[in-house]
């Protein structure tokens, strides 16, 4: 992606919970012809400097400046457009004043002041736009320590946008808060949306708590919050919604309506005082990868769903560095392994399935839609427990908690007391059982989950069932 690596994109089939085995080889090529058509690409651009960068394919379209920077995202399955920027700002951080002696740290982000700094105009490093190709891209650098690349690839909707930040600048003894910015011409009424630890999703309005009045005296750190897994806004007159789906924990927020900003690194000079005992003084460099998604508000959870299994759950690559050829290979090992029978729902998730004893596997579902996400992938889901370990022959399903230490039927809660006349089950003194079915089955296997829920079971099975069905081919 950036000065001195090499990437290499080619398209896999991978069976689900399986795997694909691929060959490559390197082949010589000539410096100096590979050099050569990556200026001319680039000196095409510069001579056509009003001319926009476009990159296309059947499902999108992005607009670009001639300096690389983003300002179309076109959705064609709905024929939308929005219009869309993004750029790399920095908040200077506050090292206390006047009225809070309250300093920027590693626990505490407190700007100096509520207008970030800007960075000067981004460099076009490379375009890659062929019609036809698995990935078309855009390379822009920021300065010395940011460079980016904007991709979209063949078959998708979703943008790609990779960077890499750091390590920051503080030869000018100035610390640095550095976020990057979409914004976008929604009008979204003050309000954006953030998930709650990649699960189900809070509504957010600025400069406001729902619980109290909320007397702003830090316009940007106040508006900040937890960004697990996206974050998204959206246009209820348009019914439009523009979504960024991160693969790390940030801060974020929505300071302008129609924005979308996430902290991406922040190096300080400073300690806030509240226990490292150090300034938060961060000297590597970051590789961030983001997603992002554009469609109707009615379909668009979908799309999120997707891309935060794709990038926060990747598909695991396996090297070997063996000398034998790849005709050796094919003749000693297998290549290819498929367990599954049948594709198994979009909206489940298998969380773990762990062989924990001889004989007995931990297995947990997910549904990964919540309540009113999606017309058709919110709702309750039934699964056949064949389906997702067609290998096993078992001898008994039980449910058990969350963390699998107990049968579910054995599970007690706290009954919390609600109001001054005591607790609500006086024949229960602050505990309830929440189950008594006994639900370990012979028969059937089939399973619902509801939306968001997760479900914990323990499976004993035929030891050497496992043996006899998996097979390699």
């Amino acid at each position: 992606m950036f000065v001195g690596k090499k990437v290499a994109y080619f398209e896999v089939q991978i069976p689900a919970f399986g795997l694909s085995t691929y060959f490559m080889k390197s082949k010589p090529s000539s410096p100096s012809k590979s050099k050569r058509s990556l200026l001319e690409k680039r000196q095409s651009r510069s001579q056509s400097e009003a001319q926009p960068i476009t990159l296309e394919n059947n499902h999108v379209r992005l607009i670009f400046d001639q300096n690389g920077k983003l300002q179309s995202f076109l959705n064609k399955r709905i024929n939308q457009e929005v219009q869309v920027s993004q750029e790399y700002l920095w908040y200077v951080p506050s090292t206390g004043d006047s009225t809070d002696g309250q300093s920027s740290g590693a626990y505490i982000f407190r700007e100096a002041q509520s207008d970030p700094q800007t960075f000067p105009t981004p460099k076009l490093e490379y375009v890659y736009n062929l019609p036809g190709p698995l990935v078309q891209e855009v390379r822009t650098r920021v300065n010395s320590w940011i460079v980016q690349s904007i991709r979209i690839y063949s078959d998708s909707e979703w943008v790609e946008v990779e960077s890499n930040v750091g390590p920051i600048d503080i030869n000018d003894n100035q610390g640095k808060e550095v976020i990057t910015r979409f914004s976008t011409n929604l009008a979204t009424q003050q309000l954006f949306y953030t998930d709650s630890n990649g699960l189900e999703y809070l509504q957010r309005k600025r400069n406001y708590r729902p619980t109290w009045n909320l007397t702003v005296t830090q316009p940007i750190a106040g508006n900040y919050y937890p960004v697990n897994s996206f974050a998204f806004i959206k246009d209820q007159s348009t019914n439009l919604q523009f979504s960024v789906i991160t693969d790390r924990s940030q801060g974020g927020s929505s300071i302008n309506d129609g924005e979308i900003e996430l902290m991406v690194n922040r190096r300080l000079l400073r300690d806030d005082g509240r226990g490292v005992g150090e300034a938060l003084s961060e000297t590597n460099d970051i590789r961030v990868k983001k997603i992002l998604t554009f469609d109707q508000v009615s379909s668009s959870m979908s799309s999120v769903r997707g891309a935060q299994q794709r990038l926060n759950k990747p598909i695991t690559l396996m090297f070997s560095s063996s000398a034998s050829s790849a005709s050796d290979w094919l003749n000693n090992f297998g290549t290819t392994f498929a367990p599954l029978n049948n594709d198994l729902p979009l909206n489940l998730e298998v969380l773990n399935a762990q062989v924990i004893s001889s004989g007995t596997l931990l297995l947990r579902l997910h549904h990964l839609y919540a309540v009113g996400e999606d017309s058709s992938l919110s709702q309750p889901l039934t699964v056949d427990l064949h389906d997702v370990l067609p290998s096993l022959a078992f001898i008994s399903i039980t449910e058990t908690s969350l963390s699998a230490n107990q049968p579910l039927n054995q599970v007690q809660r706290l009954q919390w007391k609600t109001s001054a006349s005591g607790f609500r089950n006086a024949k229960s003194p602050g505990m309830k059982n929440i189950s008594k079915q006994q639900r370990v089955w012979q028969s059937p296997t089939s399973v619902t989950l509801n939306p968001m829920e997760i479900r914990t079971f323990i499976i004993k099975f035929q030891q050497n069932s496992l043996a006899n069905k998996v097979t390699f081919n």
